[in-house]
């Protein structure tokens, strides 16, 4: 009996984790992932709401685009951003992921919008003037109601 319930048990186990890593980590067909198009489409064919819709986007490119250290380290900080090299390239700063975020929700007709702002880093310290903006984040409409959303954090 134990032994029937511990299998029960790792099947289910198994089962669950499969169910909510497929929903994240969705197999893109090739060529998908370097079409902004394609792939908006193809992770949002099976979501009805724009919150899952936005909720699948923000995932895939949460968990498929880096962060381009190196650019900021160099101080080569790109504020022209084209979505469809940020897809063939894998890396972004945070004006790319916002770019390619708001071009993929725009493409499944979700409103958005960019917004720039200012962060701080580890040297700030309180009444530090932070003078250039240095952050990107976009707003999302979902029913009639404004939401933030950050894909590089």
């Amino acid at each position: 009996m134990r032994t029937i319930l511990a299998t029960l048990f790792i099947h289910l186990t198994l089962s669950v984790s499969a169910q909510a890593n497929s929903a994240k980590s969705q197999k893109v067909p090739r060529g998908f992932a370097k079409s902004v198009a394609l792939l908006s489409v193809f992770l949002t064919k099976n979501e009805r709401s724009d919150e899952k819709k936005v909720e699948a986007i923000y995932e895939w490119i949460t968990e498929n685009i880096a962060y381009d250290y190196d650019a900021l380290k160099k101080g080569k900080v790109t504020y022209l951003a084209d979505p469809e090299q940020t897809l063939k390239s894998r890396i972004a700063n945070s004006f790319e992921y916002v770019e390619l975020m708001r071009a993929m929700l725009e493409f499944v007709n979700i409103e958005c919008e960019p917004i720039a702002g200012y962060i701080h880093d580890m040297h700030w310290f309180p009444g530090k003037l932070i003078s250039e903006e240095g952050h990107m984040w976009l707003a999302v409409k979902i029913k009639e109601e404004w939401k933030f959303v950050d894909p590089t954090w």
